[in-house]
């Protein structure tokens, strides 16, 4: 178990400093609120997340690529039935 929770907490220190140095502070903080979202929720469309934060589509599917690439979010199914979990 700490092995899990350190490695989700290098994860997401990962994610913050990288983010620091390649995408202005917005970028990263919307990011994060993503993340949360997902957290808070569970399980959520592309679309269910744009809608509860009032963003562009386009941006949350930007930061949630992102979010996969990192490993902290995963994608199950495809095309409108895509949704987004958290991975730790």
């Amino acid at each position: 178990l700490y092995m899990t929770v350190q490695n989700d907490l290098l994860l997401r220190l990962k994610l913050i400093s990288r983010d620091r140095f390649e995408r202005p502070d917005a970028y990263s903080s919307l990011k994060r609120s993503v993340y949360q979202t997902i957290e808070k929720h569970g399980v959520l469309s592309s679309t269910q997340i744009a809608d509860s934060m009032q963003l562009p589509i386009r941006s949350v599917r930007r930061y949630l690529e992102s979010l996969t690439q990192n490993g902290l979010v995963s994608r199950e199914g495809r095309g409108p039935s895509t949704v987004y979990r958290t991975t730790k």
